[in-house]
């Protein structure tokens, strides 16, 4: 009976990395190093790094209807070790949702325990959080 839990236990852990695995291997294959949509505002900044103007204010300015001060410092900051590679933005967006993905894990562990319940819906959790779509935060699109 321990060696079956243990099978079960091994094979719900595997079954944990298939959705971020799968994710990562669409990144390599797929990813290309072309700006996507609102990625373009970005490319504003890397002009006024590049003529030395970067302001604070530049990356606090509103982009729709919010400010993303900490975003915009972090993708000037990737993208001026990359030369503004999106290939590397693509991954480091993939890294965020793995530690969101564990972040689930401990919080699903110091809640629900570990029963096999609290594994299955820590899977559907992984399975949901791969399945947000890009544009979801693109706003109205007007044809």
């Amino acid at each position: 009976m321990k060696a079956r839990n243990k099978l079960a236990r091994t094979l719900s852990l595997c079954a944990f990395f298939v959705p971020a695995g799968y994710l990562f291997f669409l990144i390599r294959r797929y990813g290309v190093d072309v700006p996507f949509l609102e990625q373009w505002n970005v490319a504003l900044l890397f002009e006024k790094l590049s003529q030395g103007t970067l302001t604070a204010a530049d990356l606090f300015a509103q982009q729709n209807e919010y400010r993303q001060f900490f975003p915009h410092v972090l993708l000037v900051g990737i993208g001026r070790l990359t030369n503004w590679n999106v290939k590397y933005d693509l991954y480091l967006i993939f890294l965020c949702a793995c530690l969101i993905s564990v972040g689930i894990y401990r919080l699903g562990v110091l809640t629900l325990g570990g029963t096999c319940e609290a594994r299955a819906a820590y899977l559907l959790t992984n399975l949901l959080l791969e399945c947000v779509p890009v544009e979801a935060d693109c706003g109205p699109r007007h044809a």
